[in-house]
């Protein structure tokens, strides 16, 4: 109870000074007059407070009772809506993840294509936690010779057909361009043919 009153007063006199700090630094005009009657109106709120909360809080003992059943009651919907609410967040992360990750991957798959030495190219993009990508598989058609040039045919091979073998500078040229875009280290990134 003491605490209460020390704490009460300590918050009168704050006001106080307050509004004698503001008293002092306006100039002497008629606006004046209408700040002194809203520091007074804050004075009195001030001192009213206590009051007003002693009113505001009388219970019964039948009153405090019932509140008691109600926060029970409230306490079971309360968690039954919690637990809603918390599988329509995880419901939405991974959606979210999801568009998320073939953003990404559409994004990665224009920007190799965009590289020169590249036909076309699919990536596939993993979040690990915090949304962070932690693994990014590029799935990359080197370009051909065009049909204008002179081909020299050495053997022709019957059976399944093979994927067209990347070159290593080509490799590492889509590794740091996607690397250095999208901040991912080199490590993180698999370059493999597209059939």
């Amino acid at each position: 109870m003491m605490g209460a009153v020390t704490i009460w007063v300590k918050n009168i006199i704050l006001v106080i000074l307050f509004a004698s700090f503001t008293e002092l630094l306006l100039p002497n005009t008629s606006m004046k007059r209408f700040i002194r009657v809203i520091m007074g109106i804050f004075i009195m709120l001030a001192i009213l407070n206590p009051i007003l909360y002693f009113f505001q809080t009388e219970q019964s003992d039948e009153h405090i009772a019932v509140l008691g059943a109600k926060d029970e009651l409230k306490n079971s919907k309360t968690d039954s809506i919690n637990q809603v609410v918390d599988s329509t967040v995880t419901k939405r992360d991974e959606l979210m993840g999801g568009a998320y990750r073939e953003d990404l991957a559409r994004q990665m798959s224009a920007v190799v294509k965009s590289t020169a030495g590249v036909e076309d190219a699919h990536a596939k993009v993993s979040i690990g936690a915090n949304s962070k990508i932690s693994k990014v598989i590029i799935y990359v058609k080197p370009r051909t010779a065009s049909s204008n040039s002179n081909i020299k045919i050495d053997n022709i091979i019957i059976g399944e057909p093979q994927l067209p073998e990347l070159q290593g500078s080509l490799t590492e040229k889509v590794k740091q361009t996607v690397s250095e875009l999208y901040q991912i280290p080199p490590q993180n990134i698999e370059i493999e043919p597209l059939s």
